[in-house]
């Protein structure tokens, strides 16, 4: 699988302007790419990452039409992508600790890149969802993970959003998140990016 996703990537990333003009060969190579940011194994998770940020920077030159065709994919990206972000439920070694923070900051550009094309809203909303699927989970790994995402993009959010944003601070703010040192640390950085 790796030999193929390698493959994969490398026609993906080097023939995306190519790619774009050939609907039929992008439908096929979206999925595929689609599978792969999902396989359990990350380092092949990780070649991905620079293939979609080079398919949101086309998308930023291409007519609407073009880039709200996406949409879904991104979408679909960046649902794959939050539940990813969670620290493993058991203790493991500090070197894979430090491997794993590594990792998710690389996953934080790729959700970024996201937002860029399923616009602020419904990122939130996404996030939202996955916080609240949490509430009764005992460990707190599931809720840091989705408070991670959400610190992360929060620097491309659209700040004047008015739709999920003033239900879901005052949310983060209430007694859910308090429960956890990592869970309130996560909802300072928030509040703190948000308010910049």
């Amino acid at each position: 699988v790796k030999t193929l996703g390698s493959m994969l990537i490398e026609v993906g990333e080097g023939g995306l302007e190519t790619l774009l003009q050939r609907p039929a060969v992008m439908n096929r190579l979206v999925p595929a790419m689609l599978r792969l940011s999902g396989v359990a194994d990350l380092s092949l998770v990780e070649l991905t990452f620079n293939f979609w940020a080079s398919l949101e920077l086309s998308l930023e030159e291409l007519p609407d039409g073009v880039h709200d065709a996406f949409i879904p994919v991104f979408l679909h990206l960046f649902r794959v992508l939050l539940p990813r972000c969670q620290f493993p439920l058991h203790s493991v070694p500090a070197e894979e600790r430090d491997a794993f923070r590594d990792f998710r900051h690389l996953i934080g550009d790729c959700l970024k890149d996201c937002v860029r094309v399923i616009g602020t809203s419904t990122a939130v909303s996404v996030i939202r969802e996955g916080l609240l699927s949490t509430n009764a989970i005992d460990s707190w790994q599931p809720a840091e993970a989705f408070l991670f995402g959400l610190r992360t993009v929060s620097s491309v959010l659209e700040r004047r959003e008015s739709e999920v944003l003033p239900v879901l601070v005052p949310e983060l703010l209430g007694p859910a998140y308090r429960r956890h040192p990592r869970h309130l640390y996560a909802v300072l950085l928030i509040i703190g990016c948000l308010a910049d």
